[in-house]
């Protein structure tokens, strides 16, 4: 049987994949699960409760940090008995870890702790060394010989504390990682013939498409991880995207019903020439993912390198009169960039929906989509894209 942790569950997920997994009590046999909360009702849903009821050791709530999730985390935490843990970011794997030592009783106690989804980014982005020792801290405490991540489509993943955990549990185990980025029941109906549990391959999906296999999105992963890596050191770019969200990653695009003749083509003609003449000065900032849209201005801050950029951007773009939303502050940005001989190329509706109240910057934008990237990448033609050994996860 698969031996592991379930991370970042649902109620929609929960449902689908307990009533085939070989264990339908794997919430009470493990000793750290982690939620996704997207918005704080999903706190109070009778779903939540049970999940944090069922869990035997720590569980930590992946939320933003607006005062009604805190609030609903610390009634959640008293009506349950137990402490709610705010680590600061670049302490959260020591801060968890000394939440168990805190404790002889650490299964009586089962501590929650509450952690921003911006703060696990920074955790990844800024600090491998705390996503390391995170990664280490999980993998001791859980006893994990075998990893299950539900991406929960929102979140960003596969992330640098992901693959931290991956290489760890790959060095004691012959189980791989299964990364499970499905909205729906019947998305994992559709693929669970594919899903292996305690096989030495590493599989998984994203958004309903699977990671391994030619041009899928595990070898574009692969590819970019040398560059991701040489980037983290020299602070030259920051994380790549990788598409998380079944509207973007499948395998039709998702705005090509709404295209004029040709237009697609045109697209794909328009980035490989940007890719010819620039190619070797890409910079992949990170994506939003529905609330995160804070990820993107945080990205695009640091961003120091020059040459083109590729701006993945996908999110909520409300923009509300008299109010100064992320979005807006993302545009004057890329206007910055874009003003220091920038090119910026960009796909997905939200972020044309925002250049209609600034039309004056449409001429910096290429706009493309996922699948053009992924088009290119697999045939490598970013140059100094490097193939990772396959033993790499």
């Amino acid at each position: 049987m698969f031996n592991g942790v379930y991370m970042a569950i649902n109620p929609i997920h929960k449902k689908a994949v307990m009533s085939r997994l070989p264990d339908r009590n794997i919430y009470s046999t493990r000793w750290l699960q982690v939620i996704d909360l997207s918005s704080e009702r999903a706190l109070g849903s009778l779903a939540t409760t049970r999940k944090v009821i069922d869990c035997d050791g720590i569980t930590v709530m992946l939320g933003r940090w607006k005062q009604g999730t805190s609030d609903a985390a610390d009634l959640l935490g008293k009506q349950l008995g137990r402490p709610v843990v705010r680590p600061v970011p670049a302490l959260f794997g020591r801060e968890v870890n000394q939440a168990v030592e805190r404790s002889d009783q650490f299964r009586a106690h089962k501590p929650i702790v509450l952690l921003d989804n911006l703060a696990l980014y920074e955790v990844e982005t800024r600090n491998q060394t705390a996503a390391r020792e995170l990664a280490q801290n999980i993998v001791n405490d859980t006893k994990a010989e075998g990893l299950i991540i539900d991406m929960v489509s929102e979140m960003l993943y596969p992330s640098l504390l992901t693959l931290e955990i991956a290489k760890l549990i790959k060095t004691k185990s012959q189980d791989g990682v299964v990364a499970l980025g499905i909205e729906a029941e019947q998305e994992i109906n559709r693929v669970w013939d594919s899903l292996t549990f305690g096989s030495e391959k590493t599989i998984g999906f994203f958004g309903g498409k699977r990671l391994t296999g030619p041009g899928g999105s595990f070898e574009l992963l692969k590819m970019m991880l040398p560059r991701v890596k040489q980037a983290l050191i020299d602070g030259s770019m920051l994380y790549p995207f990788l598409a998380a969200s079944p509207r973007i990653f499948t395998d039709r695009d998702p705005l090509a019903g709404k295209r004029g003749p040709g237009e697609l083509e045109a697209e794909i003609a328009a980035a490989r020439l940007l890719l010819k003449d620039h190619g070797d000065k890409f910079v992949f900032p990170p994506c939003a993912f529905g609330t995160g849209d804070d990820w993107i201005g945080l990205a695009l801050s640091e961003i120091r390198s020059e040459g083109v950029m590729v701006a993945f951007v996908k999110g909520s773009f409300d923009l509300v009169e008299g109010e100064k939303k992320t979005t807006e502050v993302v545009l004057e940005h890329l206007s910055r960039l874009a003003g220091r001989g920038k090119k910026i190329m960009s796909f997905g509706p939200e972020i044309r929906f925002a250049l209609a109240r600034r039309p004056e910057m449409e001429k910096f934008f290429t706009f493309t989509s996922k699948i053009v990237i992924q088009e290119l990448l697999s045939r490598q033609t970013l140059p100094g894209i490097e193939m990772l050994s396959e033993g790499l996860l």
